[in-house]
């Protein structure tokens, strides 16, 4: 019988098939940091009308949404190759 909290695993799902952590965290800052560097510019003249934790909010759920899509797929996407080399 199988628990419907832990599906059985997959090949897919074994840490052998996953690329090493420290990539993801370099694909990750690849994605992240040119972002910010868009980001910030272009919300800084709403910031100082914002109350401060609105405005990190703010940064935060523009960046959040532009690395779901389309930074990481298309990261992914570039970087597959990388990212699955061992």
């Amino acid at each position: 019988m199988t628990n419907p909290a832990h599906p059985p695993q997959t090949s897919q799902d074994t840490p052998q098939s996953q690329a090493p952590y420290w990539k993801h965290v370099v694909l990750s800052v690849l994605g992240v940091y040119p972002l910010l560097m868009i980001v910030l510019p272009l919300t800084g003249p709403l910031m100082p009308y914002l109350p401060k934790p609105i405005g990190i909010l703010t940064v935060a759920i523009i960046v959040s949404c532009l690395m779901t899509w389309p930074v990481m797929p298309l990261l992914g996407r570039l970087l597959g190759p990388w990212m699955a080399a061992k």
